[in-house]
């Protein structure tokens, strides 16, 4: 072999590794790739599915920031918009999120759900009518369910576990409807029953934190078990570490069983997550700390 084909061949080898170290380093960089493929479907639908779990665990910076590059491939989906005035909604800015909202109905008029934040919106804003229609357009279901809510917040259970059960006969989505269902349960009292449709309702839906706190409820005051309990809502801060009310309900059960170290612990969490918290403060000055 002559010294030319050597350094040729030493040349062409040198090209290929760093042409392999650049594709590997541009696999490894998420914001590289998109840029590369900016023009590929599955690129958008990467940073949506990025984007969309850091909303659930309110990692609200990086949430809005991969739904930011879904809408600079394609402005045209429908759940980035709504996931962009989730984002902004948990913000509490709510004029952006109206706006990202009101956009991602205009572009899916059958989406039950941002109907139904829409709805959510105007009421907060005092446009009742305006929500009123929306909460119309959302379903019947999606209706009774928030009006149920209102009932139970109120204390007025029986009229709640009613609308609960109304609910559930119009709901569409399985899951939905045992949880609407089990949650008419517990309003009576049927512990047993309860707990056997939140069960149901989770295994369809494994990470549903809204099941898995019923459940703790369900377990916790139900049925008095404090154990089966504090395993519910431990899930939950693993699924969501910033939901603050897991960590009051742990607090509560640690509380009542005299485990105040561990109470005082579960409180302070819900306080860093929510410093606003007022169930948390007010739990940490009984116990004599903060």
């Amino acid at each position: 072999m002559s010294a030319d084909t050597v350094r040729n061949y030493l040349c062409w080898w040198r090209i290929a590794v760093v042409l392999l170290i650049t594709l590997m380093i541009s696999l490894a960089s998420r914001q590289l790739v998109g840029g590369l493929f900016a023009n590929f479907g599955w690129i958008y639908l990467a940073k949506y599915n990025w984007a969309a779990p850091e909303t659930s665990r309110r990692n609200l910076e990086t949430a809005g920031f991969w739904y930011g590059q879904a809408t600079a491939i394609d402005g045209s989906g429908a759940p980035v918009h709504l996931g962009l005035g989730m984002v902004y909604w948990q913000r509490a800015e709510h004029t952006a999120a109206r706006e990202y909202i009101a956009r991602a109905v205009a572009l899916a008029p059958d989406n039950r759900m941002g109907h139904y934040w829409l709805a959510e919106i105007l009421s907060e804003q005092g446009e009742e009518s305006a929500a009123a229609e929306q909460w119309g357009l959302a379903g019947g279901s999606v209706l009774l369910h928030r009006l149920a809510t209102a009932k139970e917040q109120q204390g007025n259970n029986a009229d709640a576990s009613l609308l609960y059960r109304q609910a559930a006969h119009l709901e569409v989505d399985p899951a939905t409807q045992l949880f609407d269902l089990g949650l008419s349960h517990a309003l009576d009292g049927r512990w047993d029953e309860a707990i056997r449709l939140f069960e149901k309702a989770l295994e369809l839906h494994p990470d549903s934190v809204s099941t898995l706190y019923e459940l703790g409820k369900a377990w916790g005051w139900g049925e008095g078990d404090s154990a089966t309990a504090i395993r519910y809502f431990e899930q939950i801060t693993t699924i969501d570490p910033g939901y603050p009310y897991a960590y009051i309900r742990l607090g509560m059960l640690y509380e009542r069983d005299g485990n105040v170290t561990e109470a005082i612990q579960m409180y302070q969490r819900a306080l860093v997550v929510d410093p606003g918290n007022r169930v948390a403060r007010e739990a940490l000055d009984r116990l004599g700390t903060r």
